[in-house]
């Protein structure tokens, strides 16, 4: 494999939710208020991507009347299991003040390309949320769960909720909170992987400014707050390293290719600076908004997962 330059995908392109089927990946990228909804691309090589189909192209899936400036969606969640693709997707209706009005959608498809079935309504409790296909047959949404409640941080963990395989909703008698994040808070933005005997959370936090980061939490079980931090509290972040060309790195998902290499697609912004401006404070001004980036990951001899080259991660990826 040549030498991948970040960002594989420049402009606009947040929030990548990556898969693998056989030789194909596929991304899936956050819209927030324009239609349709969420973006797809497809890759051989994780270099060179195309433009797929969007999948909310209906108001059946997608209706947006109402929906505010930032709103619309937020991290829809790509992953295959049962011979189809899975698509979890958060339609976010009021974005200021306590209470949040957001909804979280279930479609599928057989094609990438569609046609995708009506949406299923999984709940309104968060955002951000992803669909994990465990290995017993078992599903399951986790997500951010949302707060309102006065002197209640807002960002109050990541939830998991079990989703009956038969009727596809989900049963909220099994919905606990599985982890809160570190002292940096705002987590978000979760995804499960089942390696090795161990369930590894990956999350966000520290909002997506130069202060945003990637941590992963491991459990060898799904119970409530089971998960433990990885030793060092940080897997990926561009908040020590301000002079790398790629910037607030965090929020993404996993992925392995066919020989058993691993990366990491995660948001990123490239800031510029005015002449005479301080490249430190403030960092600059990311006028392309949130793009995505890949970095490589290996795993340590302790099975944890790490990012090739160090935290902060790399321009070109091999």
């Amino acid at each position: 494999m040549s030498l991948i330059q970040n960002p594989i995908l420049p402009g606009f392109n947040a929030d990548p939710s990556i898969i693998r089927v056989e030789d194909t990946y596929y991304i899936a990228n956050s819209t927030f208020e324009w239609f349709p909804g969420v973006r797809l691309h497809e890759s051989k090589d994780l270099e060179h991507w195309n433009l797929l189909p969007a999948p909310l192209s209906t108001t059946a899936l997608l209706d947006m009347k109402g929906n505010p400036s930032s709103g619309g969606i937020w991290a829809p969640a790509l992953s295959y299991a049962d011979g189809k693709f899975w698509l979890v997707y958060t339609d976010v209706k009021v974005t200021e003040g306590a209470f949040k009005d957001m909804t979280n959608y279930l479609t599928t498809a057989t094609d990438i390309r569609g046609p995708w079935t009506d949406p299923i309504k999984l709940n309104g409790v968060g955002f951000d949320a992803s669909l994990f296909h465990d290995d017993d047959g078992r599903k399951y949404l986790i997500q951010q769960t949302w707060d309102h409640r006065e002197y209640h941080h807002p960002f109050d963990g990541i939830t998991l909720t079990e989703l009956d395989t038969q009727t596809l909703k989900l049963k909220p008698e099994t919905a606990r909170t599985i982890y809160r994040g570190t002292a940096v808070a705002l987590v978000e933005g979760p995804h499960l992987y089942k390696l090795n005997g161990y369930y590894y959370l990956f999350a966000a936090q520290g909002g997506t400014v130069f202060t945003h980061q990637e941590v992963v939490a491991r459990s060898k079980t799904l119970n409530a707050n089971s998960f433990e931090t990885q030793p060092g509290e940080v897997f990926l972040t561009n908040m020590d390293t301000p002079d790398s060309y790629i910037q607030k790195q965090g929020h993404g998902s996993l992925v392995s290719t066919p020989t058993g290499e691993w990366y990491y697609a995660s948001l990123c912004a490239r800031p510029w600076n005015r002449v005479g401006e301080s490249a430190y404070d403030p960092r600059g001004w990311s006028t392309l908004g949130r793009e995505t980036s890949i970095q490589k990951v290996y795993w340590d001899k302790d099975g944890w997962p790490r990012i090739a080259g160090g935290h902060g991660g790399r321009t070109f990826v091999g």
